[in-house]
């Protein structure tokens, strides 16, 4: 068993910038995880000025996919106060790209911001117990 006693970890947010996607468009955001840990996300939230949209997320490093299609932004954001809580905690390594893609349905401009909620974890000493 490994002793994460050992390791360093930090509570972050892994934010996109606000983005504004014109009426109909689709966007992709690209954010990276920092290159001196991996990140562990508990939960997504997210600000939107309009929930009619699609949204899916992935590990462009990896190609792996978060969600199997679009799915409706609402459905899997949340608020500041309600965040969308992950079913099991997503490990992302070190410099990994996480791309979000938006597409608004509702024909007009839409300001987005996705965050990414969890612990940096920084390595260090790695012990057995």
């Amino acid at each position: 068993m490994i002793n994460r006693q050992a390791q360093r970890i930090v509570p972050y947010h892994l934010a996109t910038d606000r983005t504004v996607v014109t009426g109909a468009a689709t966007v992709t955001i690209t954010i990276q995880v920092p290159g001196d840990a991996d990140f562990e996300c508990r939960y997504i939230n997210g600000s939107f000025t309009s929930t009619t949209g699609l949204i899916q997320v992935r590990d462009s490093g990896t190609r792996m996919e978060i969600m199997n299609r679009p799915t409706f932004v609402a459905l899997v954001t949340g608020t500041g106060s309600l965040p969308y809580v992950l079913s099991a905690p997503l490990m992302l390594v070190r410099n990994s790209n996480i791309e979000v893609i938006f597409q608004d349905l509702s024909g007009q401009s839409n300001t987005i911001q996705v965050v990414f909620c969890g612990f940096l974890i920084y390595p260090g000493p790695v012990g057995r117990v």
